[in-house]
């Protein structure tokens, strides 16, 4: 048993020591192209900021059909969203995108939001509209996609 665990030891330095001779030899710019991981910043900034047009104008037509808005209505909710979708990119590209900074400012907004959009709709929509957001927050869940509010949910 001595001998094995001696010989794992070993092997296991041999390993180690031959990974570090390889990786020294290499300096980080030749291990990983500049060309690559500038491309795949940029993918992944792409792919980020960008969503398909047809699924989101599909979606929103579905959110105003539970919601049941009159067309006037749907035109002013397009409206405030609008707004406030302008305040909060203005917000989050002044502050390079500091969480901490922006998250107080990004909640006053949404209250402000909200009190517009239930002077647009019928307190039963703007119940039902609330209790969208809850259920979207919730199954989108905190960053990670894992559940909000922690280790299961809680």
């Amino acid at each position: 048993m001595e001998l094995f665990r001696v010989s794992f030891l070993f092997f296991a330095l041999l390993i180690l020591l031959s990974c570090n001779k390889k990786s020294a030899d290499v300096t980080i710019s030749e291990a990983v192209p500049l060309e690559i991981t500038k491309t795949e910043r940029e993918g992944r900034q792409s792919r980020k900021g960008k969503r398909n047009p047809e699924a989101q104008k599909r979606r929103q037509k579905e959110f105003y059909a539970q919601l049941n808005l009159s067309e006037a209505q749907i035109v002013k909710v397009e409206e405030i969203l609008a707004k406030y979708q302008v305040k909060r990119r203005e917000l989050w590209e002044k502050n390079n995108g500091d969480r901490g900074i922006v998250r107080s400012e990004m909640q006053k907004q949404q209250k402000e939001q909200n009190t517009e959009l239930s002077s647009v709709m019928t307190k039963e929509q703007f119940a039902k509209y609330l209790e969208i957001k809850r259920e979207q927050r919730r199954t989108r869940g905190g960053r990670g996609g894992g559940p909000p509010g922690g280790r299961n949910g809680k």
